[in-house]
């Protein structure tokens, strides 16, 4: 027989609200997956809680996904004897413009580029639409 609720529901919710991840929770509490599942579906209240949990650690994730593309991260390299030879701050370039395509969903289709015309264009051809659809698009975004 497995553990009662009360036994591990505290440390299942503990491990939520920091992993955000319910297989790995379950683990930290000592409880099958098969164990959370059957009593999320059978009380409410349990269910309620779970949602606060992983609310909470998708808070903290985004926290940190939003200071590690702002602020960026420090990479540092030493020698062999332990002294900073280097120190340099590296951006998620990628994570940024995705907080950005969720804060505006707009922004996204502002920096789309169609080009419509011509489906067989040469190399050269496909480069010009676009340096003009690029110019185009400062142009416009100058005016803004």
């Amino acid at each position: 027989m497995g553990p009662k609720p009360g036994d591990w529901t505290r440390a299942y919710f503990a491990a939520l609200s920091s992993l955000g991840m319910v297989r790995r929770s379950a683990d930290a509490a000592g409880v099958s997956y098969r164990m959370v599942k059957l009593r999320r579906k059978t009380d409410p209240a349990f269910a309620a809680e779970e949602k606060e949990c992983l609310d909470e650690a998708r808070a903290s994730y985004e926290d940190e996904a939003i200071r590690r593309a702002v602020e960026g991260t420090a990479q540092e390299h030493f020698d062999r004897d332990g002294k900073l030879v280097s120190r340099k701050i590296e951006y998620d370039t990628t994570l940024l413009l995705r907080i950005l395509g969720r804060l505006d969903p707009t922004w996204r289709e502002k920096q789309s580029i169609e080009i419509t015309e011509g489906a067989h264009m040469t190399r050269a051809e496909a480069r010009a639409a676009l340096d003009k659809a690029r110019a185009e698009q400062a142009a416009h975004a100058s005016r803004s």
